[in-house]
């Protein structure tokens, strides 16, 4: 059986692998949503908790970085997938898929900090309330990304008024890039919670943390 500490360790190292990876391609809000995967590994220690997010949850945060290192990798061998052959809003099915994984990082990291301070007595919610929470802390990081996407439009010099936006020939592709991320993390949240429901609640509740050695 492959000990906690193994695991985060092996966490901890696919959030930088992944950071690297996407800053490689000068995508680089990735870097939040890795250090947001980091904090949840480290917010035991830094609450002074004696008790951790369990090693099956900690697993499933190394979930969203294979994924996201998969896609870079496929990205390297197969061009279409982020040139515009495929398409939709003029955005390139990377941003879509990519912007799943961020959705997914989100909501792991963010249940995984919540069952820390649930467990530590920080806040007391039940199981159900943190999954909510846990979505909303996804969909805070796709506003993130939004006002990244928009940030990084307007320092590149894209016109990014109203007005512009509304009659550019490029204004289609800026809208699609800036709610990418919103619309993909809106949608799969909402299975991310149906899912989180049949995996957790099945379970005791004392089941989703560890002690701490």
């Amino acid at each position: 059986m492959v000990s906690r500490r193994a695991l985060v360790f092996a966490s901890a190292t696919l959030s930088v692998m992944v950071a690297l990876a996407s800053c490689a391609r000068e995508d680089y809000f990735w870097i939040a949503v890795s250090g947001f995967a980091l904090l949840s590994l480290a917010f035991p220690a830094l609450v002074r908790s004696d008790r951790a997010a369990s090693s099956a949850l900690v697993a499933w945060t190394m979930v969203p970085s294979v994924l996201q290192l998969a896609l870079v990798a496929a990205d390297m061998s197969v061009p279409w997938f982020s040139d515009g052959s495929i398409a939709l809003n003029d955005v390139s099915l990377f941003t879509y898929v990519s912007s799943f994984g961020m959705a997914l990082q989100g909501f792991i990291s963010g249940f995984a900090v919540l069952v820390v301070a649930n467990a530590s007595g920080i806040i007391t919610v039940s199981r159900s309330w943190m999954l909510v929470f846990a979505m909303m802390a996804s969909l805070g990081v796709s506003t993130f990304c939004m006002f990244y996407e928009y940030g990084w439009m307007w320092l590149s010099g894209y016109p990014v008024t109203e007005s512009d936006l509304a009659s550019l020939p490029e204004g289609k592709f800026m809208n699609g890039l800036m709610m990418a991320s919103p619309i993909v993390t809106v949608i799969s949240t909402l299975f991310f919670v149906l899912a989180g429901r049949l995996l957790v609640l099945r379970r005791p509740r004392e089941a989703l943390w560890e002690e701490m050695p």
